[in-house]
């Protein structure tokens, strides 16, 4: 027997295989994950020169909410036109 957890669980996974399918959203998302890998390579770099580079965590994070933001725009943005 397949419990409700279950069952909202493969509907939500169908959901988000069905977002994807939209090529301009999966391209999106491919790109905001390409810039993700960046983010947590700088994050990897100052993590070792913490001290000496803690000016660079700032520009890292600067990049981080700019990425999130352009995601997070670009999907409701979406939203509004369904």
């Amino acid at each position: 027997m397949v419990s409700i957890k279950d069952v909202n669980e493969i509907i939500y996974r169908q959901e988000i295989a069905k977002d994807i399918e939209d090529e301009i959203l999966a391209i999106r998302i491919k790109d905001f994950a390409k810039k993700m890998i960046t983010v947590r390579r700088y994050l990897t770099l100052v993590s070792k020169l913490y001290y000496k580079y803690i000016i660079e965590m700032a520009g890292i994070l600067k990049l981080y909410i700019l990425i999130v933001r352009q995601l997070v725009s670009y999907l409701l943005n979406c939203q509004s036109l369904i």
